[in-house]
């Protein structure tokens, strides 16, 4: 971002006495007073744990040239302008905005149930690949109404393209996060029962995901998967300037792909078809899985007219973020790291990716609660349950509120006794003493409640300090 105080006072809608700084200039937004540095603007954003506002003269000491705030600042006699808003979340998100519209390079965002962060990742790789000029992406997984502006704000604006994953939770949040995205392209790979006491069905899950089209700019693209009918039915109801399906189920589709399986070091093999024309992809990582990622990312790619060969050597050399699709070996242990998030369709791709890994041999998972399920939550862990055993694992430690419904559902094909609920790592490595259990192929996932991380830290240190 570089913008002056004037321009993001009136970006913000903000009020206060700032004119007379107003031609400074400031390239950092900052919400953490711990991170501020000289020139930097601080947000004073409320928390349920913490409040921004009891630490904006701790900003301002840090150099903040001036502080965004909901209330008056008086008693703490700030040497900064104050620029009062009547929601800070709000106006980041206008200032987001405003710099997106100032922008002259391509944006593409990409939502969906799950792998939006891999998509970002392998698109953002082949378009960089491309040498079509460099590439911002949001940091991490910064998807929602914060982490989105933030991301977009932390951009010099020289790139040739912004690729902006955006994550929703309840209904209405697209309009706001596409509102300020303005997308050139929006991605829509896929749809599940995800966040569902917010949208109640798969339906409402599609319907949120897909207004995300009605911001698309005057000559915007869509790039859509074929094989959700529920997704298909919402994205009808918008006319993008034009829309672009792929399928991994119908092999006349413009974009389409196949997994060919494990390569011999490991990794995954993915053959795509791209207009007409073949391209062979091999990754680091596996798992059929990550096809429908890789294919929307590589459609999107070709869309922005990157050539196969640009797309396959982008595919390839993208790095996915920390808990993602990792395998790591600890001694006589596979650790299949995918513990970030969960919802009942990333827990089936995983425990697929686990079981791939473990070549015909037994696998186990520790394995957290899948949250804001709704009402629906039990019935989501119980036919969890029934996956896991249809799925051959020997065991399952389970932390969370949903152990018996999870082993209610095992039960219905394996035995019950297989399911222990465990409560930390000092439970998990009794268990596994008691068991015996001294190597294999184990998948470790969960919600990020869960904090399932800890377990992978655990086990790959052998459970020492």
């Amino acid at each position: 971002m570089r913008m002056t105080l004037a321009e993001i006072g009136a970006a913000m809608q903000a009020v206060g006495e700032y004119e007379a700084l107003g031609d400074l200039e400031m390239t950092m937004v900052q919400t953490d007073s711990r991170l501020v540095e000289a020139g930097d603007l601080f947000v004073c954003l409320p928390g349920e744990r913490f409040d921004g506002h009891q630490f904006a003269g701790e900003a301002v000491q840090k150099g903040a040239a001036a502080v965004v705030a909901e209330r008056p600042l008086e008693d703490m006699h700030l040497d900064a302008p104050v620029l009062l808003v009547q929601s800070c979340l709000r106006a980041v998100g206008r200032l987001a905005a405003t710099w997106r519209a100032a922008f002259c390079g391509t944006v593409i965002a990409v939502t969906g149930s799950a792998g939006k962060t891999s998509v970002k990742e392998f698109l953002a790789s082949a378009l960089e690949q491309a040498g079509a000029g460099e590439v911002g992406r949001n940091f991490k997984n910064w998807n929602n109404q914060l982490g989105v502006p933030l991301s977009m704000l932390g951009f010099n604006g020289r790139e040739a393209f912004w690729v902006l994953e955006a994550g929703v939770n309840y209904s209405g949040e697209m309009d706001i996060l596409g509102g300020i995205i303005q997308p050139d392209i929006a991605v829509i790979h896929n749809v599940g029962p995800v966040h569902l006491e917010g949208f109640k069905t798969v339906r409402g899950v599609a319907e949120e995901k897909a207004a995300l089209l009605s911001h698309l700019r005057a000559e915007g693209r869509a790039v859509i998967s074929s094989d959700y009918p529920e997704l298909s039915e919402a994205a009808g109801k918008y006319a993008p300037g034009r829309t672009v399906r792929f399928s991994l189920k119908d092999a006349t589709a413009a974009y389409f792909g196949e997994y060919l399986g494990p390569s011999e070091h490991g990794g995954g093999r993915y053959r795509l078809e791209l207009l007409g024309r073949e391209a062979e992809v091999c990754l680091g990582y596996s798992g059929g899985f990550l096809l429908e990622n890789i294919l929307a990312a590589a459609a999107s790619a070709c869309e922005l007219g990157v050539n196969p060969e640009a797309v396959s050597r982008g595919l390839e050399r993208a790095e996915l973020p920390e808990h993602r699709c990792r395998l790591q070996q600890c001694g006589r242990f596979l650790i299949v790291d995918d513990c970030y998030n969960a919802n009942p369709m990333s827990m089936r791709q995983a425990v697929s990716m686990a079981r791939e890994a473990a070549r015909g041999e037994p696998f186990w998972a520790v394995l957290g609660d899948m949250k804001e399920l709704g009402e629906g939550a039990s019935a989501e862990h119980e036919e969890l349950g029934r996956y896991l055993a249809e799925q051959g694992l020997t065991r399952v430690f389970f932390i969370g509120e949903h152990v018996e419904d999870v082993r209610r559902g095992f039960a219905e094909t394996a035995q019950a006794d297989r399911v222990r609920e465990i409560a930390s790592e000092a439970d998990l490595a009794r268990e596994m003493e008691r068991l015996g259990l001294e190597g294999g192929t184990v998948l470790i996932k969960g919600s990020r409640g869960c904090r399932m991380e800890r377990f992978v830290q655990a086990l790959a240190g052998g459970f020492g300090p």
